[in-house]
């Protein structure tokens, strides 16, 4: 029980804070992206690699210092193209920087109309993702209308995020039923093999939300091998690691030889993965 314990503390700090990351009033790199947004600072500034550095401090939630790389983008842009991407740019980590004010409405019209195809690759998935998350705090049927249209889009091109993400919404919207039910009609057809897996992952996560629990743990088993052999991408392969350590701790922390079994196995997975990034 005490290596349980021990584990325990580092699981926890892991699954509450994998997904939504917090934001911290001061800008903080890991050493290594430190390391890439120090090598594109000292490149020559241009519209490449000015939105580059700007899409690192992003998705590291430094929004303010994204919109200052966003802002010399488009001072650097040669281009009235370049000038109007850069202006997606801006408007994408202004959304973010308005939603963590506070100012919720502004947040959503502006995050909205950035979350769709048209925009540039790198903007549009970026807005779509930032707004689910944002619908998830602050509910709204109508923003949730579109931005499905989008997240589906989104999940047919690989994104497995949007898959994750219209699971989430779906389940806070409606019910988790509703995701459930979705989710199997979409497994019921033929579909690329990761694609097929990403959705398992998610239908897993979902299952074990809705306390169906057995069945989440049959699911967990008998896609177990094929994600550790197939899924290449690292957050998708967390993402499993994380869900399943969260299914088996309620039993693990009971006592039950099993469930702690697997459960420091998963924790122990998350760990190593993350020591050794």
């Amino acid at each position: 029980m005490k290596n349980l314990v021990g584990v325990n503390i580092l699981a926890g700090l892991i699954l509450g804070s994998w997904a939504f990351p917090c934001v911290d009033a001061q800008c903080y790199l890991p050493e290594p992206i430190q390391a890439d947004a120090t090598h594109f600072q000292n490149l020559k500034a241009s519209f490449g690699t000015l939105t580059t550095l700007g899409l690192i401090y992003f998705d590291q939630r430094c929004f303010p210092e994204a919109e200052e790389a966003f802002t010399k983008a488009k001072n650097a842009a040669d281009t009235s193209d370049l000038k109007e991407k850069a202006d997606s740019y801006i408007a994408l980590a202004k959304g973010r920087i308005a939603w963590h004010n506070g100012d919720f409405d502004i947040a959503k019209a502006t995050l909205l109309p950035l979350a769709r195809f048209t925009q540039p690759t790198n903007v549009g998935y970026r807005a779509a993702l930032s707004l689910a998350e944002l619908l998830l705090i602050v509910p709204d049927r109508e923003s949730w209308v579109r931005l499905r249209i989008e997240l589906l889009d989104l999940s047919e091109r690989g994104f497995w995020r949007a898959d994750r993400d219209l699971a989430l919404l779906s389940t806070k919207m409606d019910s988790a039923e509703t995701s459930i039910i979705e989710l199997e009609a979409a497994l019921a057809g033929d579909l690329p093999t990761l694609s097929r897996l990403t959705k398992q992952v998610v239908l897993l996560d979902t299952l074990k939300r809705a306390g169906r629990t057995l069945e989440a743990k049959l699911l967990s088993n008998s896609i177990e091998q094929e994600v550790g052999e197939k899924v290449i991408d690292g957050s998708l392969r967390m993402f499993y690691l994380q869900t399943c350590a969260a299914l088996w701790q309620p039993f693990a922390l009971k006592g039950d030889p099993e469930a702690q079994f697997h459960y420091n196995a998963y924790v122990s997975a998350i760990s190593s993965i993350l020591s050794n990034p």
